[in-house]
């Protein structure tokens, strides 16, 4: 058999990419009205494909903004002094320019030239990964990808054509959102699934990112795995990145919380076929669901938007759940803890806002709140705290007072009698009744609203967290 021949370093040919009536013609609008260059913020020189144009749409906009007139007259003299036009055919091709005004279609014209720049863009990047997969030997396949991952985003992120938009526009939108939410046909966010969270938080809304906290046996997979089904339970597609543990691992607690049944017994083979029953039964329910698992380990924030951005375009996207903070990857691994932290959190708002999605992260706590006998935690406690409280729209804290008090049942004393003991006992009793299946969620940051806190039922036996009168 033949081995296939290569293409050599044939590359496409950019010049079949270029308007150049569209550059002149939104050159000439500029010379014959300047007040045209305010139908164009977003553009920019570099997105010319003729340099030369690219000059003087610069030299016009410059004269412009300081209060001149830009014409074929006033920038012949600007260019003189170079004599850059002399490429182009001197002064006469700004009088041809000036005087081929035939519309003033500005915004048409512009929007022309910035595509054509992007496909450029695009291509020239994309020959630039083509060739580093073919050469540079020292970077894994999976690093370019992601390399190209992120000149995808860059590329996403380039073209601002809408600019600024007036509120004349915008604010019926928003009023709209506003009347729908006062007449109870609407929220702001997508319900979480807990009723008295929603309450304090209006849902989950995007592009928002929220912090879910808290110290080991607290809950918060299982929060994760719970607000995932709630969320996908209303046909909102939901991913979930998991650093920490397994796609398999995920899927058994989600089993376990829908079925009701013991995750030690259902992991053992321990069920009576009864609960099996349920089991396959649950399984089959969630197979049904819009929920996406990647268990990738050690995952950028550039990685992550970009599996988002596929999934968004593939069938929607409404909430990323990230299981944990300390396991993403910083752009900079020789930086300080604290600095790593604060990038991944500037990356993982950034991927909120290019997916238009609610992403919530989990966080682990510093173990200064177990120090004293109050282990409620506050902002304080959040591990290198400062940049993520920053960051975070929303910050939550889960607590299970039931956790510190299982740990602390009373002993007798040496010398204490049995009726002292019997009391101290009830009392523990007492309180082991009331918290045993409560978990706090403690909203202790809300950017743009107050702080309280959520009782919802917790049974860790089950994964199971639901409402408290579920």
């Amino acid at each position: 058999m033949t081995a296939p021949q290569s293409n050599g370093d044939a590359r496409i040919d950019l010049g079949e990419l270029v308007n150049n009536d569209a550059e002149q013609a939104l050159l000439a609008g500029i010379l014959y009205d300047n007040r045209c260059l305010e139908q164009v913020p977003h553009l920019d020189p570099e997105h010319f494909a003729e340099p030369m144009h690219g000059r003087i749409y610069a030299a016009a906009r410059s004269l412009a903004m300081g209060g001149q007139t830009a014409n074929a007259v006033t920038l012949k003299q600007m260019f003189d002094q170079a004599d850059e036009l002399a490429e182009v055919g001197g002064a006469r091709y700004l009088a041809e320019l000036q005087g081929n005004y035939i519309s003033l279609m500005i915004a048409d014209y512009a929007r022309v030239i910035v595509d054509l720049w992007l496909r450029r863009r695009m291509i020239e990047a994309c020959e630039d990964h083509i060739g580093r997969a073919a050469e540079d030997h020292e970077a894994s396949a999976l690093q370019i990808v992601e390399a190209m991952g992120e000149s995808a985003l860059d590329l996403a992120g380039a073209d601002q054509s809408q600019g600024p938009v007036p509120l004349a526009r915008s604010i019926p939108k928003t009023m709209d959102s506003l009347h729908q939410a006062h007449a109870g046909a609407a929220r702001l966010g997508t319900p979480s699934g807990f009723t008295d969270l929603d309450k304090l938080i209006g849902g989950l809304a995007a592009p928002d990112v929220s912090v879910l906290a808290g110290r080991p046996g607290m809950g918060k997979t299982a929060m994760l795995c719970s607000i995932a089904l709630g969320v996908a339970g209303q046909g909102v597609p939901v991913q979930i990145v998991s650093m920490e543990q397994s796609a398999s691992q995920l899927e058994r607690r989600m089993i376990a919380a829908q079925a009701q049944v013991d995750l030690w017994k259902m992991n053992r083979g321990y069920l009576d076929d009864t609960a099996m029953e349920r089991v396959a039964e649950a399984a089959a329910g969630l197979a049904a669901l819009p929920i996406h698992i990647d268990d990738s380990a050690r995952q950028s924030a550039q990685r992550m938007t970009a599996t988002a951005l596929r999934l968004k375009r593939r069938g929607g996207l409404g909430l990323v759940l990230i299981d944990h903070l300390g396991y993403m990857e910083a752009p900079d691994p020789r930086a300080g803890r604290v600095q790593q932290l604060g990038d991944c959190m500037k990356g993982l708002k950034a991927g909120a806002k290019a997916t238009q999605a609610h992403w919530m992260v989990l966080c682990q706590l510093n173990r200064a709140v177990l120090a004293g006998d109050n282990k409620r935690p506050s902002l304080e406690h959040l591990r290198e705290s400062g940049q993520i409280e920053e960051d975070a729209d929303l910050v939550f804290f889960l607590h299970r007072e039931g956790y510190y008090l299982e740990r602390r049942e009373p002993a007798r004393n040496v010398g204490e009698t049995e009726e002292s003991f019997k009391t101290r006992y009830a009392s523990w009793s007492a309180d082991m009744q009331e918290h045993r299946n409560t978990l706090e969620v403690i909203l202790a940051k809300q950017r743009d609203g107050p702080i309280g806190t959520a009782k919802v039922f917790c049974d860790l036996r089950t994964m199971r967290i639901t409402d408290l009168q579920g």
